[in-house]
């Protein structure tokens, strides 16, 4: 897909789009993509359906959340749609390309738009005026309980060197202010809700030293930064174009990294924890928390489509039916319908409504393979006979997932058999059995195999 730099960046100054492809090896890309999944099924339903804009790259997504059919999405300017999808216009502000968007939740009629700048709309998206903040703006945040607050993350490179940070904004675009963080490349922004003086910045890197990268944390609106990295970096490539915040518990945070997947804070980003399980791309651009149940999050990566979890991270499943472009670089939900999903791609817009959970298939072996990789049982040699068991166990449920009704109960009937057994091989190993186990091992392999067995029903 196209190279897509912010006014006054050059190429070879900015490390976090590295992996960005041209346009005719990404449409090869998602040709081979559709081989291997199949041809796309464009039904809407548990299968994504391409909705366009024709032929644009979309790499920002935002939904009125007083009438979530009207969405808008940002390529070669601002596009929007009042059916859901099903068609676009474009509203303006073709010259750049936009890169973030976000609506004022008060008033949503009232839009900004990242960009060469920081551009402003009061007629939903009729008619936009600059707000006066210059630069490569990559990145927009607004304070939901007072949205004339708003931050923007930038940078701006010059023939030597490259500035930026985070500016703030306290009438609704009218001034800016900087607010520190120096010559950092600002890619992502998230606020607290429940304390919308805490705000983190995801970051890229301009000149590749450790200042520059990972997740920074302001607790006083931006007037002092400190750099949140324990577990994140420099144990990863910790460049980090998106991050999400749990909105019932903001203490639990999400960083989407570029090569490294995705890293959990439960701890208002005091630590860091992989959680890339089932997770087979691990260039993540984009991540979304469903709103009404917080634990089911959605992760975009460029080159594997989209992955879903539904354990807060704990394991991850591959979500890329019907989806004809998986280079992924923006995600939203619905907020009056959660099961409905967008994905800003390097081919438009798709969108998706889950009428299902995820297979009994793909679930049980990411659950029981998170619990093998999950911190109770790190760094134990887990017995042979019980790894046995339990990949005896997961294919009996592939299986069955794909087998006529009675011959798939009779395939369940096995797996139970086997998770059962699995079970017994870990609790004689808590208890001495060579190789041995640690009680919180041999636990969380039981609770895994408990979870899958009532998921199944059996």
């Amino acid at each position: 897909m196209p190279e897509r730099w912010p006014p006054s960046i050059a190429p070879g100054k900015v490390t976090f789009m590295a992996h960005r492809v041209p346009l005719a090896l990404a449409a090869i890309a998602a040709v081979m993509l559709s081989v291997l999944i199949g041809p796309p099924v464009y039904a809407g339903v548990n299968s994504w359906t391409s909705n366009g804009p024709a032929g644009e790259q979309v790499a920002a997504l935002a939904i009125d959340p007083s009438t979530p059919t009207t969405l808008y999405a940002g390529g070669d300017g601002v596009f929007k749609s009042t059916d859901a999808g099903g068609s676009w216009a474009n509203t303006g502000l073709g010259a750049l390309f936009v890169w973030a968007l976000v609506i004022d939740p008060s008033t949503p009629r009232t839009l900004y738009a990242a960009m060469g700048g920081v551009f402003k709309s009061t007629d939903a998206g009729g008619s936009w005026a600059a707000t006066g903040l210059g630069g490569g703006v990559l990145a927009l945040a607004i304070d939901p309980s007072t949205p004339m607050t708003l931050y923007a993350g930038w940078v701006q490179c010059g023939f030597l060197s490259c500035h930026g940070g985070v500016s703030i904004s306290t009438d609704a675009g009218g001034s800016w202010a900087g607010t520190g963080l120096g010559a950092l490349f600002v890619r992502a922004l998230v606020i607290d809700p429940s304390t919308p003086t805490t705000l983190y910045a995801g970051m890229a890197s301009v000149n590749d030293e450790v200042v520059d990268r990972g997740v920074f944390k302001s607790t006083d609106a931006g007037g002092t930064w400190t750099a949140m990295n324990t577990g994140l970096y420099p144990d990863v490539p910790a460049l980090v174009p998106a991050l999400a915040i749990n909105p019932s518990t903001p203490t639990t945070l999400y960083a989407g990294t570029d090569g490294g997947g995705v890293f959990k804070s439960t701890d208002a980003g005091g630590s860091w924890t992989a959680v890339n399980t089932g997770l087979t791309y691990l260039h993540v651009q984009a991540l979304a928390i469903d709103p009404s149940t917080p634990t089911t999050l959605y992760a975009g990566t460029h080159g594997g489509g989209v992955f879903k979890s539904v354990n807060a991270g704990g394991c991850w499943t591959a979500l890329n039916t019907g989806l004809g472009n998986p280079y992924v670089d923006a995600l939203a939900i619905n907020p009056s319908t959660p099961t409905t999903l967008y994905a800003g791609t390097g081919g438009g817009v798709f969108d998706i409504e889950l009428t299902t959970t995820t297979s009994p298939s793909s679930s049980a072996r990411c659950t029981l393979d998170a619990a093998l990789a999950s911190p109770a049982c790190a760094g134990q040699t887990i017995p042979t006979r019980l790894t046995a068991k339990l990949t005896k166990a997961e294919n009996l449920i592939d299986q069955a997932a794909m087998s006529p009704s009675k011959k798939a109960a009779k395939l369940l009937k096995k797996a139970k058999k086997a998770l059962r057994e699995a079970e017994g091989k870990a609790n004689r190993a808590a208890k001495g059995k060579n190789p041995k186990l640690s009680s919180d091992c041999a636990a969380a392999i039981k609770d895994a195999a408990d979870g899958v067995l009532a998921g199944l029903g059996v």
